[in-house]
């Protein structure tokens, strides 16, 4: 038992088992940056986030998205989780470790545009590139991949 819940927390483990301690913590009142994880494919633990209005679905969904090397380009999908996922839907192969945003294993670089991240980042992003496992497009974009 812990006198305080003034500590940080590490947390690695199968994603259940992460959803479990990291809602149980949030619970007991530690705040988000105190609470540390990786996770590993697709086991993460993703905090729920507001869906989108019907205006910003709209205004969303007219952003493009490129993938340079690929050739390729697809409007945003605003349901989607990251940018990550959406190249994964669109059979856009990018690496990546932990789908955390703390391995950097899926950095690439942006070319054009902006994005939005949706947690802070573990991995430090290098200018002029994007941790796709966290992030959604601000606008338009051009991804070297």
């Amino acid at each position: 038992m812990l006198p305080s819940n003034n500590y940080d927390y590490f947390i690695c483990g199968p994603g259940p088992m992460m959803k479990g301690i990291t809602d149980g913590l949030a619970a007991w009142g530690v705040p988000d940056k105190n609470v540390h994880f990786e996770a590993f494919g697709p086991a993460t633990v993703k905090k729920a986030t507001t869906p989108p209005t019907a205006s910003e679905t709209a205004m969303l969904s007219k952003f493009q998205i490129t993938f340079s090397r690929a050739a390729k380009t697809w409007h945003w999908n605003p349901a989607t989780a990251s940018l990550l996922e959406f190249a994964e839907e669109h059979g856009i192969k990018i690496e990546a470790g932990c789908r955390a945003g703390n391995c950097g294993t899926c950095l690439v670089a942006v070319k054009s545009g902006e994005v939005e991240y949706l947690a802070e980042p573990g991995a430090n992003a290098e200018g002029g590139s994007c941790l796709t496992c966290i992030c959604k497009p601000k606008s338009n974009l051009v991804l070297d991949a």
